[in-house]
């Protein structure tokens, strides 16, 4: 892994609902609600990844992970992009659902 800015080790994620709406937005919300996590590196592959128990500490109601309409089961890192984190119930007028975050915005683990 290379010692390069420290937005490379990080991996965007939001919630969105089943239904495709995201509880993350809201006109109030300068980020979208859009969390950095930390990412974990596998030496044998010399990738990055996520583990889908880091992801379930922010968002405990997460299902799966989607990025471009795709449904992923191996989380890997995709640089300079936002994963959406499926959770189960639908979107409600002026709802939002926050994700838990550190005080640095943040959720290395």
């Amino acid at each position: 892994m290379s010692q390069g800015n420290a937005s490379q080790h990080v991996q965007a994620v939001r919630s969105v609902y089943k239904d495709g709406l995201s509880p993350s937005s809201s006109s109030t919300s300068r980020d979208g609600g859009v969390v950095l996590l930390t990412c974990h590196f596998d030496p044998s592959t010399r990738l990055e990844f996520e583990l889908w128990e880091d992801i379930l500490a922010v968002f405990r109601d997460g299902l799966y992970v989607r990025y471009e309409g795709w449904i992923r089961k191996r989380i890997a890192v995709i640089p300079n992009a936002t994963l959406e984190i499926v959770i189960d119930g639908q979107a409600t007028h002026g709802g939002r659902s926050s994700p838990r975050q550190s005080k640095t915005g943040y959720c290395g683990f």
